[in-house]
């Protein structure tokens, strides 16, 4: 069992993703007491249509499909 690491999905904040015909931008990741949420913002604001998803299951798995596709980037230091 993995245990979720923030860091290792930082490279999908900011991309915009659309469902049920509204656009979503995941804005960040937030520690909740129990679980680990992607935070998506219809609009790309906060408002009363924001929704947070568990971490538990990728976002596809919502129902959420992306606009773009950002490759993940990885630098070796």
């Amino acid at each position: 069992m993995s245990i979720f690491n923030p860091t290792d999905y930082q490279h999908l904040i900011g991309q915009w993703w659309r469902k049920d015909g509204f656009e979503y931008k995941l804005v960040g990741i937030m520690d909740g007491s129990d679980d680990w949420y992607w935070v998506m913002c219809r609009g790309g604001r906060f408002n009363e249509h924001t929704r947070l998803l568990s971490c538990v299951g990728d976002i596809e798995g919502f129902g959420y499909e992306p606009l773009l596709k950002f490759p993940k980037i990885v630098f070796d230091v």
